[in-house]
């Protein structure tokens, strides 16, 4: 054991002189502890800034759908299912440029006009002569500003005297101003010129209007229109007087 122990020795001090470290723990790569550190450091940020914005743009045009909740839906006749205000159950249009029955006219019967729309079919007015001072008087509106009034009546030409017309447009809003025209329409002389007959258009703003028409010895009598229009401005507030005279030149 003594021998054992020498020998030892003698090969640790051998080591030693020939600076060789067989013995050094060091260089087996293991110190009993992990000395190597980890000091790489996670840099990666997620950039992704995707953001969804689809937007769904359809619009829903279910005729059957009363969008406006007026109570009626453009099957059923609802001319703006986007105004509550416009359908079919409304008793009468304003004047307001819509049509706010939705009966296809404009501004018809705002205020008791009951010969709306004469702009789409002429207002029989009836028969003149003008053998006697027969008068007719109507009074209309003219809203919108596209808004014609046509009148149609018709006048008796006797043999025994000048033919004539008078038409007299009073009542004029002073904001507006209006003109006539007369038309002859169906003569009862086949043989007669048709068309325009005669035209006012000589007062401004809230002036009336006159035409004056004489015939000759002739046939002049049939069918014939006066034309109510406006040049500039509406009459809503107010109605204009149309007077209609078949007196005689004798």
């Amino acid at each position: 054991m003594l021998w054992t122990l020498l020998a030892i020795l003698a090969c640790a001090d051998k080591s030693d002189d020939t600076g060789n470290d067989l013995l050094n723990l060091h260089d087996t790569g293991w110190s009993g502890d992990d000395a190597d550190a980890d000091t790489d450091t996670d840099t990666d940020t997620d950039t992704d800034t995707d953001t969804d914005t689809d937007t769904d743009t359809d619009t829903d045009t279910d005729t059957d759908r009363d969008a406006d909740g007026d109570g009626w839906t453009p099957d059923e006749g609802d001319c703006d299912d986007t105004d509550s205000s416009i359908n079919p159950g409304v008793s009468s249009d304003e004047c307001d440029g819509l049509d706010n029955d939705c009966d296809g006219h404009v501004d018809e019967d705002f205020d008791g006009d009951e010969h709306e729309p004469n702009d789409v079919e002429a207002t029989d007015l009836g028969s003149l002569s003008d053998a006697d001072d027969e008068t007719i008087v109507v009074h209309g509106y003219i809203s919108p500003s596209s808004d014609v009034d046509v009148y149609t009546f018709y006048i008796s030409d006797g043999w025994t005297d000048w033919f004539n017309i008078e038409a007299h447009l009073t009542d004029v809003p002073a904001d507006a101003d209006y003109a006539l025209e007369l038309i002859f329409v169906i003569p009862d002389d086949e043989d007669a010129d048709t068309g325009s007959a005669a035209e006012a258009d000589d007062g401004g703003l809230g002036e009336g209007e006159s035409i004056d028409h004489g015939g000759s010895m002739g046939d002049d009598g049939g069918w014939y229109e006066i034309v109510v229009y406006s040049k500039e401005g509406l009459g809503c507030i107010a109605p204009y007087t149309l007077t209609l005279d078949g007196g005689a030149w004798r």
